[in-house]
């Protein structure tokens, strides 16, 4: 029986054909990168303006999603972008917690 056994095992390990390697096929997956956007322009305060700006904002995050996980980074970008400068100011006394979330940042900015 224990012959049996050896015979099949042996005769398995032996099935590849000389030369050839038996070993596992390694894929590789395409790199995917973040696709640059122009940033818009700074926003110049008209009222008018806002939901443009909003919008070219919007792609620039849609097309670079890994570089706009979080939304801090979000409200940091649009407020690098503000001709507004005294409304930030008085909003957001801390520049590294803005105590709200995008949604509510765009919600009040849009008022």
């Amino acid at each position: 029986m224990a012959s049996l056994l050896q015979h099949a095992l042996s005769s398995q390990s032996s099935s590849t054909p000389e030369g050839v390697v038996d070993s596992p096929v390694s894929h590789q997956l395409p790199h995917f990168h973040d696709v640059t956007s122009p940033n818009p322009e700074k926003f110049p305060g008209e009222v008018g303006n806002c939901r443009g700006f909003l919008l070219q904002c919007s792609l620039v995050f849609n097309r670079s999603p890994q570089s706009f996980l979080y939304d801090d980074v979000k409200i940091s970008f649009i407020l690098g972008l503000l001709g507004l400068l005294r409304w930030a100011e008085a909003r957001f006394t801390d520049y590294n917690q803005f105590g709200c979330t995008y949604k509510e940042f765009v919600q009040e900015f849009k008022h």
